[in-house]
């Protein structure tokens, strides 16, 4: 059994009731629901030093998607996006002496292949990105991804926990 974090993202703007965060409450493991706010993200990826899964699938909305979406890299930008209570966020590079692009280290190549859902080579420039840039840049030796999930009325939920409970399956297997 693999030593699991599972993270979703709570409301935010007209979202009340993330599908990131119930998604990542139905999942094996610990999960943690993150505040959609820079300044807690950054908190909360400093603060898993003190943790010991070794294993971390980050899940977040994306309002526009029609399927599910693995992100297979991170990059090291914050864009115009200054976020949900994020007031005086002032940066546009999440680590300035990082490099450019991080690649996920949740899945190896004959695994992505594998893959039952869409590839993305870019998790936006809000949150998602920053979580995830900031997850593998601090923690090279964990095997941590990013899943970009679509409201519940394009894809329901039932068919977005099978999807994500393969690709964990996937995960478990090397």
């Amino acid at each position: 059994m693999m030593n699991l974090l599972v993270t979703g993202f709570g409301p935010f703007r007209d979202i009340t009731d993330n599908p990131s965060a119930q998604l990542a409450s139905g999942l094996p493991g610990e999960t943690a629901i993150l505040t959609v706010q820079y300044g807690h993200v950054e908190s909360f990826a400093r603060s898993l030093r003190l943790r010991d899964e070794s294993t971390i699938l980050c899940l977040g909305l994306n309002a526009r998607a029609t399927e599910l979406k693995f992100e297979l890299y991170a990059h090291n930008q914050i864009g115009a996006e200054r976020g949900f209570g994020s007031r005086g966020h002032s940066r546009t590079i999440i680590r300035p002496s990082g490099p450019k692009t991080l690649g996920q280290t949740l899945l190896d190549p004959k695994q992505l292949a594998s893959l039952e859902m869409s590839t993305s080579y870019t998790p936006g420039d809000y949150l998602c990105n920053f979580l995830l840039y900031s997850l593998l840049v601090r923690y090279p030796a964990k095997r941590i991804g990013f899943v970009h999930v679509p409201h519940f009325d394009t894809v329901p939920k039932e068919s977005q926990m099978k999807a994500l409970e393969k690709l964990l399956t996937l995960v478990g297997q090397s």
